[in-house]
């Protein structure tokens, strides 16, 4: 029986208004400084700001002015076929300041070194440090799409493990962006604390990265421009062969008193585009280290384990609607359309763990559909959802079962 007691510590209740007041105390001193400095800043005129603004900013639309924001988002934990979903409300407060109030699910790793789902809602204040001065001399309007510092608390309740709840509070540093109206992306650093709520629990230290992609709804006063995007959307340019790799899950570190998990996931893919057809062949290689240090109660040791997954994959890709993304001006005969692939991969999976888990390999083979885009000089992204079909999947997992995967982050 779980011990209702946990929930209502009062130590725990005290240190989250300590936490929740000090926010709002750094909050209020920074706002009155950035409104003293804004109180002296010349700001452009919408139309000038449309016409001497950057294609790149336009595409962020950096030319909308911007006081709220409402997010859905979701984050792919290509580990285990699963994704993680945000929700958020962001609002400005002052100037170059916002609240952000969310909900998200995502794994959690615990002291005993298992990790399960839960929910996580959260409050955070945003300081988009660069606007005053963007606004001054790259003429762009007070937008939401930018590089910020942010600290917040946040409350993640478990529902499969319910006395391992805990608080959380943390720092971030990110850039948030706004695509062609309604898309969204959110990538940077956390560092947090997290505080149990079961005082057998000992705090622990969290670094990781994050890679948010979505949509975004807010009121804008302009309609877009094509021929101004031309330039970041590549309209007319035709890549044949391009080299990217997702930041999404890259790396993070977990420490408790008596445990210390290091995850890294690199991940790199090549794909080339056959002839000037509508076809191409793309091949990737997503690989986990995991590093963990334990303290074992049973024989009062610490050990040292360490676990490693590498899945290659290759598949044909048809992007069906190429020929109309070019009659229309969008692209150019590349990479950038949508797609449908047939392929079929293969893992290595030496778990740190779970030893029995999908055993040493396994084979699959996936039908999918997705959306790739190729934007500016360096950046893309591509989603893709549907199936795979794993022969030899031992249980309980099943041999059949949906895919997800996102990727956005950096082409060469």
């Amino acid at each position: 029986m779980i011990n209702k007691n946990t929930y209502n510590h009062p130590e725990l209740k005290g240190k989250l208004l300590i936490v929740l007041a000090s926010i709002l105390l750094v909050m209020s001193v920074f706002c009155k400084q950035a409104s003293s400095q804004t109180e002296t800043l010349t700001v452009a005129k919408p139309d000038s700001i449309i016409k001497y603004i950057s294609p790149l900013d336009y595409a962020f639309m950096m030319h909308e002015e911007t006081s709220w924001l409402i997010k859905l988002m979701i984050e792919d934990y290509h580990h285990g076929n699963s994704f993680y979903f945000a929700a958020s409300i962001e609002k400005r407060v002052a100037p170059s300041f916002t609240l952000a109030l969310g909900i998200d699910n995502a794994r959690y790793v615990l002291q005993s070194s298992s990790s399960v789902f839960g929910f996580q809602s959260s409050l955070e204040s945003r300081w988009y440090y660069r606007l005053n001065n963007r606004i001054k001399n790259d003429k762009v309007a007070r937008n939401m799409s930018d590089n910020y510092l942010a600290v917040g608390v946040s409350y993640i309740h478990l529902p499969s493990d319910q006395e391992n709840n805990f608080m959380s509070i943390y720092a971030k540093w990110g850039l948030q962006r706004r695509f062609l109206k309604h898309g969204h992306a959110d990538i940077g650093i956390k560092a947090g604390l997290g505080i149990p709520s079961n005082k057998n629990n000992s705090p622990s230290l969290l670094l990781t990265t994050y890679v948010n992609l979505g949509l975004v709804f807010t009121k804008d006063k302009y309609i877009l421009d094509h021929e101004k995007l031309c330039p970041i959307l590549k309209c007319y340019d035709a890549e044949n062969f391009i080299v990217k790799s997702s930041l999404g899950s890259l790396f993070s570190v977990s420490l408790f008193k008596n445990q210390k998990t290091i995850y890294i996931a690199p991940h790199i893919a090549l794909e080339r585009k056959i002839g000037s057809s509508a076809f191409s062949i793309n091949s990737e290689l997503q690989t986990d280290f995991v590093f963990h240090n334990g303290y074992s109660d049973y024989d009062s040791k610490y050990y040292n384990t360490s676990g490693l997954t590498a899945n290659l994959l290759l598949e044909g890709r048809w992007y069906y609607n190429l020929k109309r993304r070019i009659l229309n001006g969008y692209t150019g005969n590349g990479l950038s359309a949508n797609y449908i692939a047939l392929g079929g991969s293969y893992n290595y999976d030496k778990p740190d763990y779970h030893q029995w888990h999908y055993g040493s390999f396994r084979p699959g083979i996936h039908l999918i559909t997705g959306w790739q885009r190729l934007f500016s000089k360096h950046m893309y992204y591509d989603i893709n959802l549907g199936i795979e079909y794993r022969p030899n999947a031992k249980w309980p997992d099943p041999k059949i079962e949906p895919r997800f995967r996102i990727g956005v982050g950096y082409r060469f």
